[in-house]
This record gives C-alpha cells, sequence and structure tokens, in this order.
C-alpha cells in the first residue's frame, strides 16, 4: 500500500475512525486493545500518516485493525475503491470529532474505578467482515475433521485395548486337565532310595556290633534370600543332581513354572490337586526355578527333594524365584 497521497491517507484515517465509533470505542479502549500509545492512534485518525516511518505504520495499522477484527488487505481495496473528498473539510471534521472524543476519554478515566477501566468492552462486528466468513467456515471445518479423526482412534485404541485384555483373561483362566484330583494330597511323601542290602549281607551283620545310626545330613536346604515387593527369592543347595519339586493346592490358583525360562506348565489348578515335577539340574549353579502364581494363598504348600519351602502367602505376591546350586562335595 503506498502511503504517499494524504488524501488518500485521510480517506483510510476516516474510514478507521468510522469503524471505532461503530464499536462504540473510547480512543484508551482501543489503545488498551491494541498496545498503541494514544497519540499515535491520533495521529493515524487524523491521516497524519507521512510522520511514521513505513514499519511502524504498517504495525500501527494493523494492530488497530486486529482490535478491531478488520482484515487488513480488506481495508486496503476497500480505501482504494471510495472516492477522495475533500481534505479541508474532512480534516476540520476529524479534528472535531477527535476534541469531543478525548474529552469523553478523559471524563470515562475520571469517573471509572480502576478495576473497571481496563475491562475490555462489548464490540459491535463491523460491517466489513463478510470476507472472513469463508475462512472462518474453512477453519469451523478443519476443527470438525481433527476432533473427528481424535474420537476414531481414541475409539480405535480403547478396542485394541479390550482385545488384550481379553486375550489374557482367556489365556489365564485355561483349566488344567493333565491333572487329575487327588483326594488326600497330605499323604504324599518323597521317594527315598532303594537299599542295596541282600538277605546274606543281613545275616552276615547281625553277629556283629552295629554302630548307633545317626541322623543323615539333610540333602537339600532352603533359604530365603529376599523379599522385595510382589517377589520372594530363595537359595537352594541340593547334593541331587535332580530337583523334585511337589505343589499342594488348597484353592483354585492360575500357575506356571518356568525353568531356566523354560515353561513347564501353565494353567488353573483346583482344590486339593497336587502338582509333581522332576527338573534336571545342569550342576554350574546357574539353575533358576520361576513360579507366576494368580493366587498365592490358594497354595497349600511347596517341597523340593521332601523339603518345605517356608514362604509367605500375602495378597500382593505373584512370583517366587529358585536358585539352585548342586552340592557335588
Amino acid at each position: 500500500m503506498d502511503f504517499s497521497n494524504e488524501d488518500r491517507n485521510l480517506q483510510i484515517a476516516n474510514y478507521l475512525q468510522t469503524l471505532r465509533l461503530e464499536q462504540n470505542l473510547t480512543l484508551e479502549q482501543l489503545s488498551n486493545l491494541s498496545q498503541v500509545p494514544i497519540v499515535h492512534l491520533m495521529s493515524i485518525e487524523e491521516g497524519r500518516f507521512l510522520r511514521f516511518d513505513d514499519f511502524y505504520l504498517k504495525m500501527y495499522l494493523k494492530r488497530y485493525t486486529q482490535s478491531l477484527d478488520v482484515d487488513l488487505e480488506q481495508l486496503y481495496t476497500y480505501a482504494s475503491q471510495q472516492p477522495l473528498i475533500d481534505s479541508s473539510e474532512n480534516a476540520a471534521d476529524m479534528k472535531n470529532a477527535n476534541e469531543r472524543q478525548m474529552t469523553e476519554t478523559q471524563a470515562s478515566i475520571s469517573a471509572t474505578p480502576k478495576n473497571i477501566a481496563n475491562t475490555k468492552p462489548q464490540r459491535k462486528k463491523p460491517t466489513v467482515k463478510t470476507a472472513n466468513i469463508s475462512r472462518l467456515e474453512a477453519k469451523k471445518k478443519v476443527g470438525k475433521f481433527i476432533i473427528g479423526l481424535t474420537f476414531i482412534l481414541l475409539l480405535l485404541a480403547i478396542v485394541i485395548f479390550m482385545i488384550i485384555i481379553i486375550r489374557g483373561l482367556g489365556g489365564s483362566e485355561t483349566p488344567q486337565t493333565d491333572q487329575p484330583p487327588i483326594d488326600n494330597p497330605h499323604n504324599i511323601t518323597p521317594s527315598t532310595p532303594d537299599n542295596d542290602y541282600t538277605d546274606e549281607d543281613i545275616d552276615e551283620d547281625t553277629d556283629e556290633e552295629t554302630e548307633p545310626e545317626t541322623e543323615p545330613e539333610p540333602e537339600t536346604t532352603i533359604e530365603l534370600d529376599s523379599y522385595t515387593g510382589g517377589s520372594q527369592t530363595f537359595n537352594v543347595t541340593t547334593t541331587l543332581e535332580e530337583i523334585e519339586f511337589i505343589v499342594e493346592f488348597s484353592e483354585n490358583c492360575w500357575l506356571e513354572l518356568r525353568f531356566n525360562n523354560t515353561i513347564i506348565t501353565s494353567g488353573t489348578y483346583n482344590t486339593n490337586t497336587v502338582l509333581e515335577e522332576i527338573a534336571e539340574l545342569v550342576g554350574d549353579g546357574s539353575d533358576i526355578l520361576h513360579l507366576n502364581v494368580g493366587n498365592l494363598r490358594g497354595i497349600e504348600s511347596i517341597n523340593f527333594n521332601g523339603v518345605e519351602v517356608d514362604f509367605d502367602g500375602g495378597h500382593f505376591v505373584h512370583r517366587l524365584y529358585f536358585n539352585i546350586t548342586l552340592d557335588s562335595e
């Protein structure tokens, strides 16, 4: 926009002042909205554009029109299409209007409390905003599209989450059919090694003095190593090359048994059911037996080679780890 024509500048200034007055805004209120000093607003409405540098003039005009919700380029086009008026008559009219406006502004400042003076006034929509309707409609369409897309993605995420939960529940509640129920699981005792003595050996030893029998040293020891959160870790030492693992259940309980990160069994065990498994040890102290339990309170007892594990059956415990070491000495 060329601002070298003073008559055209006066035409734009007159039009800006008309827009402001249509919205019932004082110069002080417009200054608060646009952050442009009142003295500059008065110079703009008087058409004295040449007193400003081009950069600051365009910036002030942009803030002025934005405060009135008017498009600046639309203003240039509208003003350029209007017939030029007599600058002397228009200048006198605008000067009188500004003097009246300044008198009203001073009276308003003195009569208005501080907490009310800065209140943003209600604006009337100017008549030149018709060109902005298409842009507002386009923004509304984009907003509706974004909202719809967000809703679809959220619904899809919920469906996927529900499918994962249903599959997880279906896998954890699979009944264990391979283990038949046992009427009295407490009668199970660990196997004892067979005696190699013959009747002849017994007859030969009857005449000899027999030394008093001593209690055999335990073949398997189990000690609690750590108890953190929902996990308990035990250290197991045994002289045998295998572990006979027995679990007795008192309630329905889902259990997954892993040995050296290989699943041995997984499923739901019923009341009065006994799980018996035998695991061959590696022998280098790296064997790990891992139990994932859905309801630890549903387990009556756990035994390794006839030695009962002293575990805490709390509600929040779901994992048991056994670090197994083969004692070859």
